[in-house]
């Protein structure tokens, strides 16, 4: 990333680093967001960002994820309330841009959606966070649990859902998710991964060739978490409410996906890893 310009002088930028995660944790919370540390974690094993200080105290961030020379996520754009109308939160995105040539992805609260327009992007679609408190699953056939022998294609498969090399992402998840994949004919035709995350657990990413398969990736990953809360981010077009709904999960709210340049992907992407890495 770029040098940081601050808007004002009483507050500092500085290179995000894991001496900021405890105070991003209180910033997110403060804001309503469930993160955890874990999950703060998690998004900075994969991005760069900017920290904003006021008398030493982190009053605002902004982070940017890279995957392969294609594609970045910008996410975890947050202003402390009281320090909002200053101009920081374009001076927070204008850092974590840089001048990076890669196209770019972003979440966008409402209040932010205009300052993105004004930045260049443009809304592509909708993200429906699905979430509540699993009733029921149905007994999936054709998953199993994802071997090593299957990872060269799960990354294949991401990589091109996604529209730029995941591998880095796929790996991290491997080692610290559950991952299930459907096999045809000796080939990995779908995955999707659970974790941890918030209050409860969250499934994604979901990548299948219909919304058949995807449903049963879904299910068979939330086997045993009847009575827990799970949350499945996906695409408003995907096809999966109904049969999360089928599972005790509605539509908490829907959220603008923007992009800025041209991003080449498959329609294989069912629900998203997280809001943050898309």
């Amino acid at each position: 990333m770029d040098g940081f310009v601050s808007p004002s002088p009483d507050i500092a930028f500085r290179p995000f680093a894991a001496e900021h995660l405890d105070a991003a944790v209180a910033l997110s919370t403060a804001v309503g967001w469930s993160h955890r540390r874990e999950d703060w974690e998690m998004l900075f094993t994969f991005s760069c960002g900017v920290a904003a200080l006021h008398n030493d105290r982190v009053v605002g961030t902004a982070l940017r994820a890279d995957f392969g020379e294609a594609v970045s996520t910008i996410n975890m754009i947050i202003v402390e309330e009281a320090m909002r109308s200053r101009g920081l939160g374009r001076a927070l995105m204008t850092a974590a841009l840089g001048t990076d040539t890669r196209s770019l992805r972003l979440i966008a609260t409402i209040e932010g959606q205009p300052l993105y327009h004004k930045l260049g992007f443009e809304t592509v679609e909708k993200l429906a966070c699905v979430t509540g408190i699993v009733k029921t699953i149905g007994q999936p056939t054709g998953v199993r649990d994802a071997r090593s022998q299957d990872l060269a294609q799960v990354i294949a498969l991401e990589s091109a859902s996604f529209g730029s090399d995941r591998s880095a992402l796929i790996k991290w998840l491997d080692k610290n998710t559950r991952m299930a994949v459907i096999v045809r004919n000796d080939r990995v035709t779908g995955f999707a991964a659970r974790r941890r995350f918030g209050h409860g657990h969250v499934i994604g990413p979901v990548v299948a060739q219909n919304t058949d398969d995807g449903m049963s990736l879904v299910a068979y990953l939330a086997e045993g978490l009847e009575g827990q809360l799970l949350r499945v981010d996906v695409p408003e077009a995907s096809g999966l409410q109904r049969g999360l709904s089928e599972m005790g999960l509605e539509v908490e709210y829907l959220a603008p996906i923007m992009q800025r340049g041209p991003i080449t992907s498959t329609s294989d992407r069912l629900a998203f890893v997280s809001q943050a890495l898309i």
